[in-house]
């Protein structure tokens, strides 16, 4: 099983404060960090699908394959729509798992000492997880990971720095 650790912009990274003894809800949306993207100069085959550099609420399916352009097109946004794109012509389509590199089959929540992760939930692309600060936690900074499998076998750690402050936030 492969391992990816984050710490760049290609895996969620994101830091919060928190009291002791307070419990609060934290989610990773993985579906932007697991989708296949638009790429300049790329041969695309009939029936890819990848979603905009930018989001536009749609993926886009390749009706005719073909090469990209140097420089991405302009989406359309309505669904049906069609763009060409160098010889490619992408057509707008409800967003689904095709846009993905893999899904997600597993997604395990742990913590450093003094913060506890006591309900954790998977839906989609979506892992969330309670985190739990114990009311005796020292103030300092600790992680939370959430690491998921995908059905590739290919794992990826999302991570939460908690930053414990016991006066005022």
């Amino acid at each position: 099983m492969t391992q990816e650790l984050l710490r760049d912009d290609s895996l969620p990274y994101r830091e919060y404060v928190q009291r002791p003894g307070e419990i609060l809800d934290y989610a990773f949306e993985w579906s932007e960090f697991l989708s296949l993207r638009w790429l300049p100069g790329v041969n695309f085959a009939a029936n890819s699908t990848i979603r905009p550099v930018n989001q536009t609420g749609f993926q886009y399916k390749a009706t005719t394959g073909g090469y990209s352009s140097k420089f991405e097109p302009k989406w359309p946004t309505r669904l049906g729509d069609t763009v060409l794109d160098g010889s490619v012509v992408w057509t707008a389509v409800a967003i689904d798992t095709t846009s993905l590199q893999s899904t997600i089959s597993v997604s395990a929540w742990t913590a450093d000492a003094g913060l506890t992760v006591p309900t954790t939930s998977l839906t989609g692309t979506n892992a969330t997880g309670f985190v739990s600060v114990a009311s005796q936690t020292a103030d300092g900074d600790y992680y939370v990971r959430n690491t998921i499998t995908l059905a590739n076998s290919i794992q990826k750690i999302g991570l939460l720095l908690i930053r414990v402050r016991a006066g005022k936030l």
